[in-house]
């Protein structure tokens, strides 16, 4: 394709993605005119758009992960559960808050309607009425409400009991103090400290929130009737003569410690709900913190309370356990991984659903780092660094493709260079969430008519036709990992995934020694054939890569002492951080 054809498909592809579905073939085959191969090309990145398949955007994935100090205490889900709990609590309290003070508001204004009381202050009455009407209706009514609209919603009900309590006691005042009757002003002064403190108070048991939460809202509260009062003694000299100056803020303790008690409700009746919801949660383990974080799930070092054996734990989203294809998809990495025994393949341990319907399963824990962080911290590894880590990766791809597997997402984040049983650089392969079984009818797997993986360093094929792909695509990728570590960046590079996989399908990719002078030939030579548009000019198996790739001069030099040296030099002990999973969602800076 040329550079033309190229930034054709290009710019018409980026205009058809804005076509509604069912109308991209028809725009696409119009403004392609008579150029079948343009057509061709667009619908087919069309098809497998990322909004529509599992395709993750690179660009995306560096904003997913997130790694806690080693001291977090957030189990699994448990604070997430509890604040999806305490989420439907606070709905349905508000709810009941908004109804009660509706009653009392509607009640009031019909004995102050019968006793002929001034318009202002039933008119603030009958405002409060139908505000807090309104509020629980909708509160009512929305089953789902997100964290911002529940906060919004508390905020409005909590302030419309305040405002109204402020505003009728500023009219009282203003109207007692006229006539004047000091013993009603002294009176309505000690009511506004009073219901001020009975809100503060039921806010802070009443209202499931965590302590900190509770302390930003309350302390704030407790302050507002002192500045109410200062004021309005400051605007109105004969309220400020019959209170006395003597006696500003007297009662200002009231609020204070009602907003202290109230605090420490909160932080008593939160952590007796965390310790309930650990209770629930995969009772036989022990979390400690949590690993990784994306779009799918999430991944927490453990230990098996009875083994004592650290473990980590990998788990669906409870917000996509109700998705059928990201539960099966959950489902069929599991398995997929749980038939395959090799020592360099990630070993389940475990796999299981809560009681609260949270899937999961339990896997080793590997210290150690995958191999793009390798390479961000050493810079392109040796030559006989970079084979030590492609052999055991095709060892372990061997008897995966043996039993039906391709992996189809093997890149440096999936790697991992681990310590197992004293020995240093051990490699395992990670993540087989997107494999496919090529025994499978093609009409009937779930993924296998999906562009899966990460564009950097899928084969052609894989970007173009994945109904296509069989285990040479793997080996595209083993090699495109190789090009990697010796170079320091993928072979193709991209602004957008959609230009990236237009480079893999069409550019030639730049030789090694072009980047990197002191690559071996041969194993040069092994790379570049890995990295072959055509799957027949590539190798046939990983069998055979592996092959080549022990017959490299280079092969067999890094010994296990070259490896201790280097973590010795780097870490003392290598932490113990588990894989960064599928879902992370790992950006390779590299790409872009």
């Amino acid at each position: 394709m040329s550079p033309e054809e190229h930034a054709k498909v290009s710019e018409l592809f980026s205009r058809a993605v804005r076509v509604s579905p069912g109308k991209r073939e028809d725009f696409v085959r119009r403004e392609s005119g008579e150029d079948s191969e343009i057509f061709r090309q667009v619908m087919s990145l069309l098809r497998y758009h990322r909004d529509e398949t599992i395709l993750e955007n690179d660009e995306s994935r560096v904003e997913s992960i997130q790694v806690t100090p080693r001291d977090a205490t957030s189990p699994l889900l448990v604070d997430r559960r509890v604040g999806e709990e305490n989420g439907e609590l606070r709905r349905q309290r508000l709810t009941l808050i908004a109804s009660l003070l509706t009653v009392i508001s509607a009640a009031s204004v019909v004995r102050l309607l019968l006793i002929g009381y001034d318009q202002w202050n039933i008119g603030i009455r009958i405002l409060a009425t139908v505000v807090s009407a309104m509020l629980a209706v909708w509160l009512h009514r929305q089953r789902k409400i997100r964290e911002t609209g529940l906060r919004i919603a508390e905020l409005a009900v909590i302030g419309n009991i305040g405002v109204l309590a402020i505003v009728v006691y500023v009219l009282g005042i203003r109207t007692f103090a006229k006539i004047p009757e000091a013993t009603t002003v002294v009176a309505l002064n000690h009511w506004l400290y009073i219901a001020w403190t009975m809100i503060i108070f039921v806010y802070g048991v009443f209202m499931p929130n965590s302590w900190k939460r509770a302390a930003r809202i309350l302390i704030p509260m407790s302050i507002i009737p002192l500045v109410v009062d200062g004021l309005l003694r400051m605007y109105d000299p004969t309220v400020k003569a019959i209170l006395g100056t003597n006696e500003l803020g007297s009662q200002f303790l009231s609020p204070i410690a009602a907003a202290g008690v109230a605090i420490c409700a909160a932080q008593s009746i939160y952590g007796a709900r965390v310790a309930a919801m650990r209770a629930r949660q995969l009772s036989q383990y022990q979390t400690s913190r949590l690993i990784g974080r994306g779009a799918m799930g999430e991944v927490y070092e453990a230990e098996h309370l009875l083994m004592k054996r650290a473990c980590a734990i990998k788990l669906i989203h409870p917000d996509r356990s109700e998705d059928n294809k990201a539960v099966r998809r959950f489902e069929r990495e599991v398995r997929a991984t749980a038939r395959l025994t090799h020592p360099h393949t990630i070993e389940v341990y475990d796999y299981g659903e809560t009681t609260d319907g949270i899937f999961y399963y339990v896997m080793e824990l590997l210290p150690g780092m995958n191999l793009r962080e390798l390479v961000k911290t050493a810079g392109p590894l040796p030559p006989e660094r970079a084979i030590h880590f492609l052999i055991e990766v095709c060892e372990a791809l061997t008897e995966a493709h043996g039993a039906g597997l391709i992996h189809r997402d093997i890149k440096p984040p999936n790697i991992f260079a681990s310590e197992r049983g004293g020995i240093y650089d051990f490699t395992k392969l990670l993540d087989f969430g997107v494999a496919r079984n090529v025994q499978l009818d093609l009409n009937a797997s779930l993924s296998s008519l999906m562009v899966a993986g990460t564009p950097s360093f899928m084969s052609p094929e894989q970007a173009a036709m994945p109904q296509e792909v069989d285990v040479r695509s793997d080996l595209y990728s083993v090699g495109a990992v190789g090009y990697y570590l010796l170079s320091g960046r993928a072979p193709f590079a991209g602004r957008s995934p959609m230009e990236v996989m237009l480079a893999v399908v069409h550019e030639p990719v730049k030789r090694l020694s072009q980047l990197r002078p002191d690559v071996p030939d041969d194993l040069e030579q092994v790379v570049m054939r890995c990295l072959a548009k055509e799957p027949r000019n590539r190798f046939a198996t990983a069998k055979d890569l592996l092959e080549a790739l022990h017959a490299c001069q280079c092969a067999g030099k890094w010994k296990r002492e070259h490896a201790l040296e280097w973590w010795r030099q780097h870490r003392a002990v290598p932490p113990k951080v588990m894989h960064a999973d599928q879902e992370t969602m790992v950006n390779d800076d590299t790409d872009a």
